[in-house]
C-alpha cells in the first residue's frame, strides 16, 4: 500500500520580487482526496518544490515549518531571492515531500501556485 498526501495552498498567488521576513506560503496536508481528514505532520520534515508542468528542474527548493503538526499545518518562508526570477513567472507546480526516519511522502494531487511578474526595481 503506497502512502500519500493532499496538499492545499493557502495562496494561490505570488510574486516575483515579493518577500519579506514575514511572509509565508501557508497550507494543510491532509490524508485523504476530498481534503477533510488533516494529516499528522509530528515527526515530518518538509520540504516544497516548484517545478514546471513537464520539467525536472527545481525553481524553488525550501524547507518548512509545522505551524500545528497535528492539525496538518505548515509554513515555508518566501525570503529574498528564493522565488523564480522575473523572466520566470507563470504557473508552477508544487511538491511538498514529508520525511522522517527513512521514510518520504509525497502529494498525490495536483497543487498549482501562479507566480506573477512583480514590480522591478
Amino acid at each position: 500500500m503506497s502512502l500519500g498526501t493532499y496538499v492545499k495552498l493557502d495562496q494561490s498567488v505570488l510574486y516575483n520580487g515579493n518577500f519579506s521576513d514575514t511572509l509565508l506560503l501557508t497550507g494543510t496536508v491532509y490524508s485523504d482526496a476530498g481534503q477533510t481528514a488533516a494529516f499528522s505532520l509530528t515527526g515530518y520534515t518538509i520540504t516544497m518544490r516548484l517545478y514546471r508542468d513537464g520539467g525536472l528542474t527545481d525553481f524553488f527548493n525550501q524547507t518548512g515549518t509545522l505551524v500545528t503538526a497535528a492539525s496538518g499545518t505548515f509554513s515555508v518562508a518566501i525570503t529574498d531571492g528564493v522565488l523564480p526570477s522575473v523572466g520566470q513567472s507563470g504557473v508552477f507546480l508544487v511538491d511538498l515531500a514529508l520525511s522522517k526516519s527513512g521514510t518520504r511522502v509525497s502529494n498525490l494531487n495536483r497543487v498549482e501556485l501562479l507566480i506573477l511578474r512583480g514590480p522591478t526595481a
